[in-house]
């Protein structure tokens, strides 16, 4: 068992950049349950394009997207990535999928002129050599991050930290810098000395080869924005936060999916290891 541990320990490591799931790192011996955590910057530094750059598989996923379609029936996780205390909300800096959506987009476009091929070799089906790294970082930049599409408002602290509110983060600016409403509602009184945070979430999906993918990943960018839709209407009618409005009282999500919550903000342990499972 010690030294399956010590394997297992090797490979959180090498998860970092390869992407292993949870799910992967339980195992059972005597009767206990053994959890072995993924790096907390795995959902946020995880992409496709940085694995293709880095030589570890070719850009044939992306470039064929079109053909994958995302699994139902055990289709993501959303990891509680950030999290900063309301009252610093104000700062954060703009997130929209959109945005990344079409970064990730044009990333890819500018960076196929920069591989080098022979007779019929299409540039997508290659492995990137390091010349052709080199002046993709040079030329084009570093691949662009998966953003954080949503967030949640919560109140209290262990045991009684409760979701107050879900939404997207889908807009060109940010929607805390003027004054969200959550945050007007959490001046009650009744909140003056309960510990107010806001959580920003990254999602990560499955394909149905199995592939891991990033929103940004999904095509086109139609599906990707209704699965954000079915996850956040998923994640309001689990927890029907007290600010929400819409969702509450009706079933939005029109193709629900298994849902694992995972906290990596190593600040707290809010909502870690949560399921959430389609009504239908």
């Amino acid at each position: 068992m010690n030294k399956l541990i010590k394997i297992l320990d090797k490979a959180v490591s090498w998860s970092n950049e390869n992407a292993i799931p949870d799910f992967l790192f339980n195992i059972v011996h005597k009767g206990k349950k053994t959890k072995f955590r993924k790096p907390k910057s795995w959902y946020q530094e995880y992409s496709p394009l940085t694995r293709w750059l880095n030589g570890n598989e070719t850009l044939s996923t992306f470039i064929d997207r079109g053909r994958m379609s995302v699994r139902n029936d055990f289709g993501g996780w959303v990891a509680l990535q950030k999290s900063v205390e309301v009252h610093e909300s104000y700062s954060l800096e703009a997130q929209s999928l959109k945005e990344s959506w079409d970064a990730t987009e044009k990333f890819v476009d500018l960076a196929l002129d920069y591989v080098h091929t022979v007779d019929d070799e299409k540039p997508e089906d290659l492995y990137i050599e390091h010349e052709d790294r080199g002046d993709i970082l040079y030329n084009v930049g570093e691949p662009p991050k998966p953003c954080y599409p949503i967030y949640m408002f919560s109140v209290g602290e262990g045991k009684k930290e409760e979701v107050v509110y879900i939404g997207l983060t889908n807009s060109g600016k940010s929607r805390f810098s003027g004054g969200h409403k959550a945050c007007t509602m959490l001046l009650d009184p009744k909140y003056s000395k309960m510990k107010k945070r806001l959580y920003l979430c990254h999602v990560m999906l499955l394909s149905n080869s199995d592939d891991y993918l990033p929103l940004e990943w999904v095509s086109p960018y139609s599906v990707a924005e209704q699965i954000l839709e079915d996850i956040e209407s998923q994640l309001i009618y689990e927890f029907q936060p007290i600010f929400n409005e819409k969702k509450m009282a009706t079933y939005c999500a029109k193709n629900p999916r298994i849902i694992n919550i995972e906290n990596h903000t190593e600040e707290t342990s809010f909502l870690n290891g949560r399921d959430i499972y389609p009504h239908f």
